[in-house]
This record gives C-alpha cells, structure tokens and sequence, in this order.
C-alpha cells in the first residue's frame, strides 16, 4: 500500500439485496457497453470505407470483426472503471477516509448510496 503496508482488493460489504441490485446493473451496464463498442467498431470500419470512397459494405467480415473487437473494448473500459474505483476506495479506506460517494450505484457520483 501507500503507507508500506501491504493491502488486498477487496469488494465493500453489501447487503444481499444490494449485491443483487448490483449484478442487474452490472448485466445492463454490461450489455449497453458490449452494444456501444460493438456500434461504434462498426461505424469505424465504414467510415474508413467513406473516407476511402469505396462502397460501405465492402468486406462485410471486417464489419463483424470490429463489432466483436468494439464490444470487447466496451466491456473492457467498464471492468477497468469498476477495478480504478475499487482501488480507490481501498486507499481512501487505508487513509480513514469514507468511499467515493455513488461508488455502488448506476450513476456513479450521485448522492443517494443504494
């Protein structure tokens, strides 16, 4: 840790309801962000077709393969946030200091936990 002692990752103590709040979020959160990467992947690869000037649809498996490589991106992003704001509120629990607020919620920094 910052202060020399060692510290684990550990997720904060929630009540049953919450941890099954939580996974539905997680799963909805999840998909937008696999559909987003997955859209914008696609949208990528036609806009280097436009700006080739060549028609939209050319290699129809490009398209498909950066959907896939948007939505492992997109999903990637949200595991990486999720693991940051765990990191932080380890530290900021090792300096006596309360959690980020909305660290639990759909809307991160709003001001009611759930």
């Amino acid at each position: 840790g910052i202060s020399g002692q060692p510290h684990c990752i550990t997720a904060p103590t929630q009540t049953f309801s919450s941890n099954t709040l939580r996974a539905e979020q997680n799963e909805t959160m999840g998909l937008t962000a696999v559909l987003v990467g997955g859209i914008s992947g696609t949208g990528m690869h036609m806009m280097t077709n436009a700006l080739r000037k060549v028609p939209l649809s050319r290699s129809p498996w490009y398209h498909v393969s950066c959907f896939f490589v948007g939505a492992w991106a997109g999903n990637a992003y949200v595991r990486m946030e999720e693991s940051l704001v765990q990191d932080i509120n380890q530290i900021r629990q090792d300096r006596g200091m309360p959690a980020l607020v909305g660290s639990n919620a759909w809307i991160r920094y709003s001001s009611d936990e759930k």
